[in-house]
């Protein structure tokens, strides 16, 4: 079968998972864009500050598995690097100031 394959272009890949959403929860979800965006309008209007919050964990998961590299060479990460415990970084951020907090 390989060789078949082979000669066919056929290439094992990835699967990757795909979400679906109902037509109702997709012109929902439009709804509440444009509400949202209406708001944010209102609040530029009123001069108030506007705050950007974004919430990112990093665990061993989170290390490249694969890099580019030289030919006959080998890339490394040290072991104290990749048993390290979780961490969680919570950022917030305005449009004039840039980063205002930074949690870790």
């Amino acid at each position: 079968m390989r060789k078949l394959y082979l000669k066919h272009g056929v290439k094992r890949k990835a699967i990757r998972q795909s979400k679906s959403t109902e037509y109702r929860s997709r012109s929902d979800y439009i709804g509440k864009c444009l509400a949202l965006a209406r708001e944010l309008d209102e609040v530029r209007r009123e001069r108030r500050k506007i705050l950007y919050l974004d919430e990112v964990n990093f665990t061993k998961l989170a290390l490249p598995k694969r890099d580019w590299s030289k030919k006959h060479s080998n890339l490394a990460v040290e072991q104290s690097d990749v048993y390290q415990g979780y961490r969680s970084v919570l950022a917030c951020m305005t449009e004039r100031r840039g980063i205002e907090l930074l949690m870790i």
